[in-house]
């Protein structure tokens, strides 16, 4: 079985069908350290410099993938903001690859409109991966901005963030008056993010429309953890908030302003606050809405909060106590599925941006061209199972999130291990491989139930 698994990834990473798979997602590549602006952008060797230059160029349904190093105007030449959908970048990706403890944008204490911004022209679009850090503190200085009071052209409908770390800003995120629509496919999303103590509040809605917050930990804000409002419009704040964890800040753990609930007949319109938590904050923990029952406000139970390790433990309270009711379900900020099957039962999602690990599959020695890389096992004795794909996708199945997309799976590629263990994955010294993007999912079968459980999705750019 090893031996002709092996055997099968190789011939199945070099066949031509993959490659014309792979172009025809029309991938883009930015590299602070091998990168220049002048570059075609579309191969690993010729990579751009600056995301900027990426932000203005890339076309719509494409990816952006950003690999490891620091942007900003020192570092890469970025100008701020980076602003995504001044061209059409419809339902484009912007991914970086070593994940937010390595590809990081420093605003070198920029106090302006955003790092990131996005734009009408990129509805669908993704960010995911990145450590935002270091902005001054000024009333308008956020790390990333979804619209403006001008609407129009600078209306964000759509746009997906997570997955990312900010550290000393001084707001992490601020939509304004987007989407324009009350509508609730019109709505941003902010997700599975990691918001260290900020300077003022760490999230701000003035946006109309059905914005969702979901799943996201915010540790010490400066001001509001989340702060919902619509005085600039007087029209009803639309803002969804489930999900989160908010400890330790200097206000509100979630307030709604006055005018955030509109009477419309004998219907109240207004935010969505269910199935959050709010603990110690130096003002109320919620303020300005009835509160619903399923708004905890008790010590989660951190693993180590004083050495910044804000993963759940078995003791916390707020374990299967989230919402199951989110518009794009992926995985945790360890890329751990939000749902699976553990133990043969379907799971609620835990609150806050991690969930509590009970198997896991790791990439432990990187997949290179050329080279021999690892994925290790660990958890319930068992069998372990690493499925391939050229691409990520998110769907419900009865065994958790299938996070590997199947129209672009490598059947013959899959890797079977014992649990615990490690399993040697040799990838062919083929330079059409170079820049290939492989998404992979772990999957496991303890030896006590026999029942399949979907696992980490890691990524890999070989």
């Amino acid at each position: 079985m090893k031996t002709r698994s092996l055997r099968f990834l190789s011939m199945s990473l070099g066949a031509a069908f993959l490659v014309s798979a792979l172009s025809a997602q029309s991938t883009f590549y930015v590299d602070v350290a091998t990168g220049k602006d002048t570059n075609s952008g579309t191969s690993r060797a010729k990579p751009w410099k600056s995301m900027t230059k990426a932000a203005s160029t890339m076309p719509k349904g494409s990816i952006l993938l950003v690999f490891p190093g620091v942007y900003g105007p020192n570092t890469s030449g970025d100008s701020f903001p980076i602003t995504f959908g001044v061209v059409d970048q419809t339902n484009c990706k912007v991914i970086a690859v070593g994940g937010p403890s390595k590809t990081i944008i420093d605003g070198a204490g920029n106090t302006g409109f955003g790092l990131v911004r996005f734009r009408s022209k990129c509805p669908g679009i993704r960010f995911t991966g990145f450590t935002l850090r270091n902005m001054g503190k000024s009333f308008w200085s956020e790390a990333i901005r979804m619209g403006s009071a001008s609407g129009g052209q600078f209306a964000a409908v759509k746009a997906e963030v997570d997955h990312c770390v900010f550290e000393k800003v001084h707001r992490a995120l601020v939509i304004f008056g987007s989407p324009p629509q009350t509508t609730v496919s019109d709505g941003n999303s902010f997700h599975d993010n990691l918001i260290l103590p900020t300077t003022g509040q760490a999230i701000a809605v003035y946006g109309i429309g059905a914005n969702y917050i979901y799943n996201n930990t915010i540790v010490s804000p400066g001001h509001d953890g989340i702060f919902l409002s619509d005085a600039a419009f007087k029209q009803w704040c639309g803002g969804v908030v489930r999900n989160n964890i908010i400890v330790g800040g200097a206000a509100a753990g979630v307030i709604a302003d006055n005018t955030a609930f509109k009477k419309v007949g004998t219907k109240v319109n207004g935010p969505i606050v269910e199935n959050n938590d709010a603990f110690g904050m130096k003002g109320r923990n919620y303020a300005g809405f009835p509160v619903a029952s399923n708004n905890l406000q008790v010590d989660p139970k951190f693993a180590n909060p004083t050495k910044g390790d804000y993963r759940l433990t078995a003791a916390s309270p707020v374990l299967d106590k989230g919402s199951a009711n989110l518009p794009k379900i992926r995985h945790d900020m360890d890329s751990y599925p939000r749902f699976f099957a553990y133990k043969g039962s379907v799971r609620i999602p835990d609150m806050g941006a991690y969930e509590l690990h009970r198997q896991n599959m790791v990439v432990s020695t990187a997949l290179r061209v050329g080279k021999t890389g690892s994925i290790q096992f660990s958890g319930t004795p068992g069998i372990g199972v690493a499925l391939f794909s050229l691409d990520d996708f998110s769907a419900q199945t009865p065994f958790g999130i299938l996070l590997i997309h199947p129209a672009f799976l490598i059947t013959a590629a899959t890797a079977v291990s014992s649990i615990p263990g490690t399993r040697p994955i040799a990838i062919p010294n083929d330079p059409k491989l170079l820049g290939v993007r492989l998404v992979l999912q772990g999957g496991s079968i303890n030896g006590v139930n026999k029942v399949l459980e979907l696992l980490q999705v890691a990524e890999q750019v070989l």
